[in-house]
């Protein structure tokens, strides 16, 4: 609890505060001193401890003036303004008299009241400085005083002039009021000292730097982790600008926070050394400006935050299923391809993938990210041809608001982003998308707070994107950026050897996943006529006349009539029956002897001069079922 000091110059005064301390069991010191040594004598007894000073007249405005002490004021009461007023019309001759108290602020009840009773004038006469007491005992006599009631100047003055003159003392009333109001103070000075002491606990256990910002923007309070970050301790820290302790200029949004007192979120800010997300909150009181709260975190703190959220987002289904190894091929095309992805995979450059529709780029782009150092993180796909131009921007940078959300960039932080048929992206996306690339930033719409993020970005178009750019309906230098690291992959047509792999891994695809309820395999002519056609669609067109044929069979095999006729259910002319195409001599004689044999395998054998096992080998190897 604050020390309690009550300072007199008046031994009625002092004899009766001492005695009301007692009875009130207060703990507390009452001194006698002069105007001259009131605050040398109050810091004495107050001996660098919390205490709040009870005082009245010129010793309350010393104190207050002096020093941070808290000060009580003692005030008269209309009762004690009464009795020193019936005391004054008892010594003046004159009836009806004026009678003039002199003394500062705070010092008086509203007389009015009293005044009506009593058949006198009473007039309060409040300096508003010490020096101006002999000024105001002058402007009372001036407006017709007759008894002049005040401390020792104004008692000194009044005699000078040959008026009558009264001290004004104080009663048990006043003092024990004072007394009251000083227990109330020391409560709220205990209670703020312990709200306090838990906000500092509480700011020295944050892990971020935590700074109180005066309305100028000068340091009023660090915590543990602001001294560490700017290598200073708390003291020196004070009344430093935050100019001075960040790299801020006018035009930096921190810097109009500060002038507007607004909050921000979400800004980055840097020390000589270090780089910070800051949050900055503004306090006030009505229209009056108390200042700011002011947090930094270190980007390596929010790495750790974010490795506590990265199992979520993968739950959620950010993740990439597709690995180089689920990409069958034998074809030297395919395999090219496949080696310099894998190149790609362990850079974190941007990439652009094209080639014809269908030409697997979604595999490749999971498969680049499984083989990257960021395979643990979230891979995220966004395409294009399913979102509207107008929700482009909100999908990659997501929205803010009561219906907020994250998008697409933020929540690919420190995985892949996988942006689909991006020659559909609307100019604003592509300026987005070029300022990520360029600057590692995102700003929300509707915000002005930048937010960095760390994404690796694949792009995937089966158009020509440098003439989509050359025509002034792409950003030409967001395809140079993209189209740095390129990979053009081969349409079917072009690794025809990798048909037969690409079958046998549909149709246990197809079994696996329970589309269909029944295994069914391909004679060898039937396969060799799907191995002939041209398949325009690619991958996916060849994979859904696979499931087709599947559907459809009614027995455990697929013949080449059987696919005959379903080709041409699709044409308006029945394509004419393909001459198979083999890979190789051993191909060929295989599915001849199988085809001579009626798919008797034990007359397949014989006919080639293998054994059993060998020609099961050869089918397996062939993706002949």
């Amino acid at each position: 609890m604050p020390k309690l000091i009550v300072a007199t110059s008046n031994q009625s005064m002092f004899d009766q505060a001492t005695e009301l301390l007692a009875a009130e069991h207060q703990i507390g010191e009452v001194i006698l001193t002069s105007s001259q040594t009131v605050v040398q004598d109050v810091l004495a007894v107050q001996a660098g401890e919390d205490a709040v000073v009870i005082a009245r007249g010129y010793h309350a405005y010393l104190i207050r003036h002096q020093t941070a002490l808290p000060l009580v004021d003692m005030v008269l009461s209309g009762q004690e303004i009464a009795l020193i007023a019936k005391e004054a019309i008892a010594i003046c001759p004159k009836p009806c008299p004026h009678i003039a108290f002199i003394g500062f602020d705070a010092m008086f009840s509203d007389p009015a009241p009293i005044a009506s009773l009593l058949d006198a004038e009473l007039r309060m006469y409040c300096a508003p400085n010490p020096s101006a007491i002999v000024e105001t005992v002058d402007t009372a006599l001036a407006n017709g005083a007759d008894v002049i009631i005040g401390g020792e100047m104004a008692m000194s003055r009044a005699k000078e002039q040959g008026v009558l003159a009264l001290f004004l003392s104080s009663t048990k009333e006043s003092i024990s009021m004072a007394l009251r109001m000083a227990r109330r103070v020391q409560y709220g000075i205990t209670t703020e000292k312990k709200k306090t002491q838990e906000f500092s606990a509480l700011l020295n256990h944050s892990f971020d730097a935590v700074l109180k910002l005066d309305a100028t923007g000068h340091v009023m309070l660090a915590n543990s982790m602001a001294c560490g970050v700017f290598r200073l301790p708390e003291e020196q820290l004070k009344q430093k600008s935050i100019f001075n302790l960040l790299e801020l200029d006018d035009q930096d949004i921190l810097s109009t926070a500060l002038s507007e007192c607004r909050d921000v979120y979400g800004i980055v800010v840097r020390t000589r050394r270090e780089a910070f997300v800051a949050n900055m909150a503004a306090l006030a009181s009505g229209e009056q400006k108390d200042g700011f709260i002011l947090s930094l975190k270190a980007f390596q703190q929010i790495d750790e935050l974010e490795e506590t959220v990265r199992a979520t987002r993968i739950s959620n289904g950010y993740i990439a299923k597709t690995t180089f190894e689920d990409i069958p091929s034998v074809s030297p095309r395919m395999l090219e391809a496949i080696e310099t992805a894998s190149k790609y995979a362990q850079y974190d450059m941007p990439l652009l993938l094209d080639g014809e529709f269908g030409t697997a780029k979604t595999s490749f782009a999971q498969a680049i990210h499984n083989a990257s150092p960021r395979r643990k993180n979230p891979y995220v796909r966004l395409n294009l041809a399913h979102i509207t131009t107008a929700m482009q921007e909100e999908q990659l940078c997501g929205r803010t608001g009561t219906d907020a959300f994250k998008g697409a960039l933020e929540l690919a932080h420190r995985g892949t982003l996988c942006i689909e048929h991006v020659e559909l992206l609307c100019a604003n996306g592509q300026y987005i998308l070029l300022n990520l690339i360029d600057n590692a930033h995102i700003r929300r719409p509707g915000l002005r707070a930048q937010l960095p993020v760390d994404v690796r970005v694949i792009c995937t178009t089966h158009k020509d994107l440098h003439a989509t750019a050359l025509a002034d309906q792409f950003s030409l230098p967001l395809y140079y950026r993209l189209a740095h690291f390129r990979l053009t992959l081969p349409s079917i047509r072009a690794h025809r050897e990798d048909i037969p792999l690409i079958i046998a891994q549909e149709l246990e695809n197809l079994t696996r996943t329970r589309t269909v309820h029944k295994k069914i395999s391909l004679t060898p002519s039937a396969q060799a006529l799907l191995h002939a056609q041209p398949w325009t669609g690619n991958e996916p067109e060849l994979k859904l006349f696979l499931a087709k044929l599947v559907i459809l069979s009614d027995g455990p095999q697929i013949t080449e009539s059987f696919v005959l006729k379903h080709l041409a259910a699709g044409e308006d002319q029945p394509p004419a029956k393909a001459a198979p195409v083999y890979q190789n001599k051993e191909q060929a004689e295989l599915i001849q002897a199988l085809e001579s044999s009626g798919g008797n395998r034990s007359a397949c054998a014989q006919m080639l001069g293998i054994s059993k096992t060998t020609l099961w080998r050869r089918l397996k190897k062939y993706g002949i079922q």
